[in-house]
């Protein structure tokens, strides 16, 4: 198992690493802090072992906080709900279009209509960019949290590892306690009282790996809850992008469709078949996105919560972090 030790801190370093490149570090006082914790109550099982597994859980914080913050931001949400009620005004045309254009002002109004359109596509224009880099940025988040658990599944192994070891000297402690007590009567009493404070420390130290090893498995846990909460956002978030992009590409191909129908001279009732179908990708459009919108909002809340339970929970177990007293 040693040769996971180097893969574990690699993994925890390679996710600092890439948290660092989004501006993002932990406060190393309370890292510390929380890892020593548990460092002066098992070091002396396996320290490098034991390092890994301090090292870890004293991050859970950190990484499980960078997600929250990064799930809760709703800017993509705001600029697209934005762009599609300022598509209401594209669709006022369509409408417009349809009822009452005489057939002499056609082209004209067919001509404003595409420029009106481009505006559209022009105020868009920030708000894609905007997207693409939140999106961009929420992937990163997502290599620093994959590589933050693939570091908490390691040192769950480790953490196994010293709850092994703690039990097999917790064993040889009170084998030695019977020893002395089978022996003669008038055995070394002193020899019998090292024993037995002996034996006490060693169940301390065993509670100790057991809490250690239910934390650690905690972590497992609210990880795999954290980086479904943070694959549910992204993969809205994408949705709310690709969305809009279908939509300004399928309504540009019939907006310069239409003049290429009028120079045809086809009847009015072909033309209007196609400003019909605009109008309704506009209407399609705007549902679709108020519901993406809505469902971003709403995750993000339900994410911020889970995981600010998650993290207040995590850093209530880490503090019950203390030797066993004998019972």
């Amino acid at each position: 198992m040693d040769e996971l030790v180097p893969d574990a801190l690699g993994h925890l370093h390679e996710a600092l690493a890439i948290a660092a490149e989004l501006g993002a570090a932990p406060d190393a006082a309370g890292a510390e802090q929380r890892s020593q914790s548990v460092l002066v109550r098992i070091a002396d099982l396996e320290p490098t072992k034991t390092t890994v597994v301090a090292s870890t859980l004293s991050q859970a914080r950190f990484f499980d906080d960078l997600v929250r913050e990064q799930v809760s931001r709703d800017d993509v949400a705001a600029g697209h709900l934005a762009f599609a009620e300022a598509a209401g005004g594209f669709h006022a045309r369509l409408v417009a279009l349809l009822q009452d254009a005489p057939e002499a002002s056609l082209a004209r109004e067919v001509a404003e209509l595409g420029a009106e359109f481009g505006r559209l596509q022009d105020e868009y224009a920030p708000v894609g960019q905007a997207a693409l880099e939140e999106i961009e940025r929420e992937h990163v988040v997502q290599e620093a949290y994959t590589e933050f658990r693939a570091a908490v599944r390691q040192a769950e192994a480790h953490a196994l590892h010293l709850l092994e070891t703690a039990f097999a000297r917790y064993n040889t402690a009170r084998q030695k306690v019977q020893e002395e007590l089978g022996g003669s009567a008038d055995a070394d009493g002193v020899s019998l009282l090292e024993r037995l404070r002996q034996l006490q420390d060693e169940e301390r130290r065993w509670g100790v790996a057991r809490d250690v090893a239910n934390r650690i498995a905690a972590a497992s846990g609210d990880a795999q809850i954290v980086m479904g909460r943070l694959t549910q956002s992204t993969s809205c978030k994408e949705r709310l992008y690709w969305q809009s992009q279908a939509f300004i590409g399928s309504v540009t191909t019939l907006i310069e469709a239409l003049p290429r129908l009028l120079a045809r001279g086809l009847p009015r009732e072909h033309r209007d078949e196609v400003v019909r179908g605009l109008a309704s990708a506009v209407e399609l459009f705007q549902q679709r996105s108020r519901d993406t919108a809505e469902e971003i909002e709403r995750l993000a809340r339900e994410a911020a919560e889970d995981i600010g339970e998650l993290v207040a929970d995590s850093e209530a177990r880490l503090q019950r972090l203390t030797p066993h007293r004998p019972g």
